[in-house]
């Protein structure tokens, strides 16, 4: 089972999540477990950057793509709370959205358009929310009001990471393609 037509690959830019904000994070949604339909296995928590969307030929970018990333300083990425996500049944970790991380977005964008690869983000992907999907919530919590949980946690992330997205019968699963290290 597989979302993409054979020679692409279903792609997005993200940090990946470290032990002592998915501790925030365990911590927080301990609150919501009855309302919980299906976790996110913690392996998959992320938090995406730019989504590239079915990208033909992939590999072709990559030696391009990862080149270090030099910055002027390497954002840090602040937790602030968990709650229902935009999309109502999924409970969501989220993060500050800085123009820090907003800048490092657009590095990553003009790098992307400097090697003239396509991707589904373009210029026009709306507000940008950084969070991370902890799990899908019972359909019975549509009508119901659900108070967010404090999830306080800061990190600094010393590489961004090329994401594959695989559709399988079990859910989706994601493996890491490639890695572009962030430097100052």
């Amino acid at each position: 089972m597989n979302d993409s037509a054979p020679g692409t690959a279903r792609l997005f830019l993200g940090l990946s999540v470290p032990e002592k904000a998915k501790t925030a994070i365990r911590h927080a949604a301990k609150h919501y477990k009855e309302y919980i339909n299906q976790p996110v296995a913690e392996e998959s928590w992320h938090i995406t950057l730019l989504f590239l969307g079915n990208v033909e030929n992939h590999k072709q970018y990559v030696n391009r793509l990862i080149k270090p990333l030099s910055l002027s300083f390497v954002p840090t990425v602040s937790l602030t709370h968990v709650g229902r996500g935009f999309q109502r049944d999924q409970l969501w970790a989220y993060a500050a959205a800085t123009p820090a991380l907003s800048g490092l977005i657009a590095e990553l964008e003009k790098r992307i358009k400097a090697m003239r690869m396509q991707y589904e983000g373009g210029d026009d992907h709306g507000e940008y929310t950084p969070h991370i999907r902890v799990a899908t919530l019972l359909d019975v919590t549509r009508g119901i009001g659900l108070p967010d949980g404090a999830a306080r946690s800061t990190f600094a992330p010393s590489e961004i990471y090329l994401y594959r997205s695989h559709q399988t019968e079990a859910g989706v699963h994601y493996t890491v393609e490639a890695t572009i290290p962030l430097t100052t």
